[in-house]
């Protein structure tokens, strides 16, 4: 089976580009002979590619040595891009979506390694619980600034396992325990109520207006909850302790939300995929919403597939009338009315290309009295 791996040469103080995404920083360095550099082009099956790193900077261009590996490569490619090229590129298809491109290319790639060109590409690959390995040539040299390796705003601590008989730094990705997602049980509100409460105020605190807050109290999340029992999953670990949940209403995924002592562990992407699945056993397309100053959850919905259609008012349910906030409005195609679900809940349209590569409004619903269970009252938009 195919594995993902990021492979890239990085200066000794951390950097892959340099600013802006120059590449000429690897003009003239000497390199001592690798066996595995030199061996790494036939081990790869397919590229996975981020549109930064396909249109940008090649310290190679208009020469024998222009693309991958020095020009050494000459198979398939995926480009991941939510903005695809106007015109096809011979030898590369496109894919909109993280998960479909990831499995799109290893069945490009067939026994052989996926290869992963691009920071942004990579961390989304690491993030959703899709990044095998890693390979790092370290080149000698300073940059001071430009790309890093890995970049994590706020930090992040990945645990890498040194795979054995290699002499360059190729290391596994260490994962923890893939989180068991099912429907919630009724003992199981206190502590949904509770996370829901946390990531709520985490996401929308400083970016709704100041008279919503007080209708957000641990209150009213622990009834809602409670109302809305039947229509939440959660994610739980092997210990049974209550990970991550999310809502799903018709075709909207009304909530999500995950523990912070859980997060950036592939939580809320099984939570996201399930909630797919379920969308798309009667509809061809999920929708969520989420306040524009939420950056941290528009990355991760972006990263996953999901479009930004725009802004959009929503009111939100509050005493004694609605409280209008500003939302944008995401969504993802899951499944064609009338067929089957998707296994991953993901099935975004796939465009191919082949050559060489070198606000909309929302009807407001009726809004809730203080406490009675509202579908959209605690949830990414209001």
């Amino acid at each position: 089976m195919s594995k993902l791996l990021y492979s890239a040469t990085m200066s000794l103080d951390g950097f892959i580009a340099g600013p802006g995404g120059d590449m000429q920083w690897t003009n003239g360095l000497t390199f001592e002979p690798s066996p595995t550099a030199d061996a790494l082009v036939d081990q790869v099956g397919c590229l996975l590619i981020g549109r930064r790193t396909f249109f940008g900077d090649d310290p190679n261009r208009d020469t024998e040595a222009e693309g991958a590996f020095g020009g050494q490569y000459d198979g398939p490619a995926v480009l991941l891009t939510r903005h695809p090229p106007a015109e096809p590129v011979a030898g590369v298809e496109v894919e909109t979506d993280l998960h479909a491109a990831v499995r799109r290319a290893k069945e490009l790639a067939g026994d052989r390694y996926v290869n992963v060109l691009g920071a942004e590409t990579a961390r989304s690959c690491l993030e959703a619980g899709l990044l095998d390995e890693v390979l790092v040539f370290v080149a000698p040299v300073f940059l001071g600034d430009g790309v890093r390796l890995f970049d994590h705003p706020g930090g992040r601590r990945v645990l890498l396992d040194r795979l054995p008989g290699t002499t360059e730094h190729w290391y596994a990705v260490r994962r923890p325990p893939a989180p068991l997602v099912r429907r919630a049980r009724a003992e199981e509100s206190e502590a949904v109520a509770r996370m829901w409460h946390d990531a709520w105020h985490d996401g929308h605190d400083g970016h709704v207006p100041e008279e919503l807050l007080p209708h957000r109290d641990p209150a009213y999340f622990a009834r809602q909850a409670r109302a809305l029992a039947d229509s939440t999953l959660v994610a739980v670990d092997e210990d049974g302790e209550v990970l991550g949940m999310v809502i799903v209403h018709a075709d909207e995924v009304v909530q999500l939300a995950v523990a912070a002592s859980a997060r950036r562990r592939g939580v809320g992407g099984a939570l996201l995929a399930a909630a797919e699945a379920r969308i798309a056993q009667e509809h061809p397309t999920a929708w969520l919403a989420v306040v524009p100053g939420n950056t941290r959850a528009r990355r991760f919905y972006e990263g996953l597939g999901w479009r930004d259609e725009g802004p959009e008012t929503y009111p939100a349910p509050a005493a004694p009338e609605p409280v209008p906030v500003l939302v944008h409005r995401y969504t993802k195609p899951v499944a064609a009315t009338g067929d089957a679900p998707c296994r991953t809940g993901s099935c975004p349209t796939r465009g191919s290309a082949r050559s060489s590569w070198s606000p909309r409004t929302r009807t407001a619903p009726t809004s809730s009295a203080a406490g009675a269970p509202s579908w959209r009252s605690p949830s990414t938009g209001g």
